[in-house]
């Protein structure tokens, strides 16, 4: 642009600043979402694992749990009532492990090992690998297996990082494995928070 005073040889140049792509803003989306998620998904596993331990310790089924925990949010937070199914409880699965002899079915399957206290060794890692794999597909379904990645036992026995990271029950029991940890007091576990229906518990005690 030309000087308007003096002898107009001086240039004076204008710089234009480009529109905001928007890239920025979107990143910063991002990284709220991705904060929102992780936090959201702490709160779930933390949630399913207390449920799980009251479950446990009232010897009752998850849902009775959960049932009126729901009741409660909604009136804490005023959320609109949501159109929940009534559960019969005649199609509720068995949540007493202790109707079956479990103790019997782990002499059958693992023997005492040297390693350390409550290690255990497979009998046969044939019969034991019928058993992972049984509770695989049943483990399968819906959430059912985040539900087993917080039952006490697990969280008790192997770091939260690891369990974690399993994606699948095939994953999981390799934590077992390599730990010399039976399966039973996972079955159990599983049992007493309703995960089971009572065919399925039967065809794994008859294994």
């Amino acid at each position: 642009m030309l000087d308007p005073i003096g002898d107009n040889k001086t240039v004076y140049t204008m710089q234009s600043t480009d529109p905001p792509t928007g890239h920025a803003a979107m990143a910063g989306m991002a990284e709220e979402s991705a904060t929102f998620n992780k936090s959201l998904t702490t709160v779930k596993q933390n949630v399913v694992t207390l449920v799980l331990q009251a479950a446990e310790q009232n010897k009752c089924q998850a849902d009775q749990i959960v049932s009126p925990l729901i009741d409660h949010l909604i009136k804490r937070f005023q959320l609109p009532e949501p159109n929940r199914l009534q559960v019969s409880t005649t199609a509720r699965n068995p949540n007493k492990p202790d109707d079956w002899k479990w103790d019997l079915w782990q002499e059958k399957h693992y023997k005492p090992s040297w390693s350390g206290k409550d290690c255990y060794c497979p009998l046969s890692q044939e019969n034991v690998n019928k058993v992972i794999l049984a509770l695989h597909s049943q483990i399968s379904f819906d959430n059912t297996f985040t539900i087993c990645q917080n039952v006490p036992y697990v969280l008790e026995q192997f770091s939260l990082a690891s369990v974690r990271e399993c994606k699948n029950f095939l994953e999981l029991s390799q934590l077992f494995s390599q730990s010399l940890k039976p399966l039973t007091p996972f079955i159990r576990q599983c049992i007493a928070a309703g995960l089971f229906t009572k065919n399925f518990i039967n065809e794994l005690y008859a294994m």
